[in-house]
This record gives structure tokens, C-alpha cells and sequence, in this order.
């Protein structure tokens, strides 16, 4: 905001679990657009989530239109790919056939159908950012919040191959891309409370990383460390179980 940023926050569903409206604005969101904001249809059960390709269509369509000429920041919370995937929706069906023909299980087939539309919904956003000249001026942040624990750890096993154990289980993607970056890969642990530090850093913002837990993920004193919520944490010399005491 104190660059000039336009800033706004978005998600495809509405004020049924987070007060969104209230919580965005209170972290410095300049608007926040819900799921009636945007007109988009919601169900009134758990479980049949709305699309992702919708949203981002809507989305980029009012990111991409505002007529000021200042820079632009938006927050993207999108749900399509949310559990449950044991049950029948919509998405959780929509390819699930194409993935069970590949081999995997209904829950785990309806998980991936679900992820497809969320890829779709990326597709969306290129081309609009395409469209309209500002693919490559754009830095987009994309996380997970979560593993997806809606899974069993025996229907994550059909597509992680890594070790479950020790905390391992809860890894999540965390990227930062922009067409003329150079691509690199981060091998270091890292946690949600690094991101605002270190894209405060890539964006040459005025900050003082004193006021925040996180580090800069690009810093030379990184500390290379995951600290979860039950106080463990994990390094590349040491793991610490808080639930053990060891």
C-alpha cells in the first residue's frame, strides 16, 4: 500500500467458516472480494465446492480493468481442490475416470480431478496476463496451505514418494516465478513465516525485518529451519519431536 499499490483479495466462496471481509481489510487488503462480490454460485452443503476456472475468469477480469495506472497486488484464496475426496462433486468427478484409468484409487483420482481444474484455472491466468501485455511484469507467489489431509497417509503413498514420517508428510509447494527470472530450486526448510520477509525483499519494499519472525529465504544468515505449531522443529543436522520431548 505505501508503494501506490492497488491492493485487493479474493476467494470463491463465502463467510461460512473465515470472516474474510472483516480479516482482509484488518491485514491491509485495500478490498476484498467474496463469492457474492464476484457472483459466483455457492452451495450450502460442505463438500461441493465452486470452480476455480470461473474464479480467476472473474478475477483477472477486474484486476485487469481497473482504469488507474498504478501497480497492482492481489491475494488469490482459491478451493476447488479442498476435500472431501471420498464423496462425489462435481470437480471430484469431472476427470476422475481419466486418472482412474491410470491406476489410482476413487478418492485419490477425485484429489487429482481437482487439481486439474485449479491447473486449468492457472491456464486462465496466463492467458489474461497474456492478453493483456502484463505476463511478464507480474511476480505471482503460489503456496499450499496444507498437505492434503483429507487424504489417508496409505492414499498419499500413491503420489508422494518421499518419507512420511517426522513431519515430512506436511511439505507443501511454495513458488516464486516470473518470466525473465532465472529458474533455481530452494533445497532449504522453510515455513509460512518466511514469505512476507522475503517477498518484501524481492520487491524492494521499505521494511524493517526486525518487526517480523520470518527471515528472507535469499538472505546469507538464513537459519535453514522449520518450526511447527507443536513447538518441533527440523534442520539439516537435527530433528526434534516436541510430542517425544526428543
Amino acid at each position: 500500500n505505501d508503494k501506490g499499490y492497488n491492493t485487493t483479495s479474493m476467494h470463491n466462496f463465502k463467510e461460512w467458516y473465515y470472516y474474510r471481509s472483516t480479516i482482509h481489510p484488518n491485514m491491509g487488503s485495500g478490498k476484498y472480494y467474496g463469492s457474492s462480490d464476484l457472483d459466483i454460485k455457492t452451495a450450502n452443503y460442505y463438500g461441493e465446492w465452486p470452480s476455480d476456472v470461473e474464479f480467476f475468469e472473474k478475477a483477472f477480469d477486474i484486476i485487469l480493468n481497473d482504469e488507474s495506472d498504478a501497480p497492482w497486488m492481489t491475494w488469490l484464496t482459491t478451493v476447488t481442490s479442498h476435500q472431501p475426496y471420498s464423496t462425489s462433486s462435481t470437480y471430484g468427478d469431472l476427470y476422475k475416470d481419466d486418472f482412474k484409468k491410470l491406476g489410482y484409487s476413487n478418492a485419490v483420482s477425485r484429489y487429482l480431478s481437482k487439481l486439474k481444474v485449479l491447473d486449468e484455472a492457472i491456464g486462465v491466468m496466463k492467458e489474461k496476463l497474456v492478453e493483456a501485455g502484463e505476463w511478464d511484469n507480474t511476480v505471482i507467489v503460489m503456496l499450499a496451505d496444507h498437505y492434503p489431509y483429507g487424504l489417508s497417509k496409505s492414499y498419499i503413498k500413491e503420489i508422494i514418494d518421499h518419507d512420511l514420517s517426522d513431519y515430512d508428510i506436511e511439505k507443501t509447494p511454495f513458488v516464486i516465478y516470473n518470466s525473465e527470472m532465472e529458474s533455481k530450486t530452494f533445497s532449504e526448510y522453510n515455513s509460512y513465516i518466511n514469505l512476507v520477509p522475503t517477498i518484501a525483499n524481492l520487491m524492494n519494499l521499505d521494511y524493517d525485518p526486525r518487526l517480523y519472525m520470518g527471515e528472507d529465504l535469499f538472505s546469507d544468515d538464513y537459519s535453514n529451519l522449520a518450526i511447527f505449531a507443536d513447538g518441533s522443529w527440523r534442520s539439516p543436522y537435527a530433528y526434534y519431536d516436541a510430542e517425544k520431548s526428543s
